[in-house]
């Protein structure tokens, strides 16, 4: 591992080719001194190694956190996903983005604003009437998320929404475009009756839902990944694959406005020493 051969290296290891991308533009290479940025799947890690690419990655964190001639000069970039509703805390190393994942990175003024004027939403509150219609969608979904995981129950809910969410989203959708919201006691049942639950189970869920009540993050915390996706292709009536490319591409386009948060703040100043 190049960290390890050159003393003054250091190394950002993250998720995917698409974040290796975004700091790519983000601190271009010309504006860096020893730093690179790495993909954990460019990594040999065990087949056995569950939570796919943020699981692998703090596989890696764990796995060479005892090196201490890494410390200082290693970072993991993760997923926050569910961590901040558990709460999870990592070592300092570990760094969570600033929202669930990458998709969030959308749900601010300047990327909200450059897809609303895309599909010719001119008003002047287009990003705000926006993020409204994609948070009253993707709200109940993480709140399902949320609820099982702190019950314990790990509830099939990406199984019973299938991959593109656009489509079997539809199923538990009320209203249309930007009045749609989800029927969330059709879809909780859904996810019970795919996991088979019995009444314990049940109770259990909806004593974690009630506790969701006691958490105060921001709304837009309450958004990640496919779900973020498949609302913004429900919102605008257009395809899963369509709405994730103007949501990669309105987050490039924003690099700016993103490079301010907190996360990425840490980030850029590490790849910058």
């Amino acid at each position: 591992m190049l960290c390890c051969q050159d003393p003054l290296a250091t190394m950002l290891f993250v998720e995917g080719i698409r974040d290796l991308i975004f700091f790519k533009n983000l601190v271009p290479l010309s504006e860096r001194c020893n730093a690179s940025v790495l993909p954990v799947d460019e990594i040999d890690i065990p087949a056995t190694v569950l939570g796919g690419s943020r699981g692998r990655l703090l596989w890696l964190a764990d796995h060479l956190g005892a090196e201490a001639e890494l410390l200082g000069r290693v970072l993991y970039l993760v997923d926050a996903d569910l961590d901040r509703f558990m709460p999870r805390t990592h070592r300092d190393d570990i760094i969570l983005t600033d929202l669930s994942d990458f998709e969030s990175y959308v749900l601010n003024d300047c990327s909200l604003s450059h897809i609303a004027l895309i599909f010719g939403i001119g008003d002047e509150d287009g990003a705000a009437r926006l993020l409204e219609a994609l948070i009253r969608i993707c709200k109940p979904l993480k709140g399902i998320r949320a609820a099982s995981q702190r019950a314990s129950l790990n509830l099939p809910v990406n199984r019973t929404l299938g991959e593109k969410r656009r489509e079997r989203l539809s199923r538990y959708l009320q209203g249309s475009g930007f009045t749609c919201d989800v029927d969330i006691e059709k879809l909780v049942g859904a996810c019970h009756s795919n996991a088979q639950s019995d009444v314990s189970a049940r109770a259990q869920f909806a004593t974690a839902q009630q506790s969701l009540d006691g958490i105060s993050l921001s709304d837009v915390h309450w958004a990640q990944g496919k779900d973020l996706i498949g609302a913004l292709a429900a919102v605008l009536k257009i395809p899963f694959e369509e709405a994730s490319r103007h949501i990669t591409g309105s987050i490039f386009a924003c690099a700016g406005s993103i490079q301010s948060m907190p996360a990425m703040q840490r980030i850029d100043s590490f790849l910058r020493a």
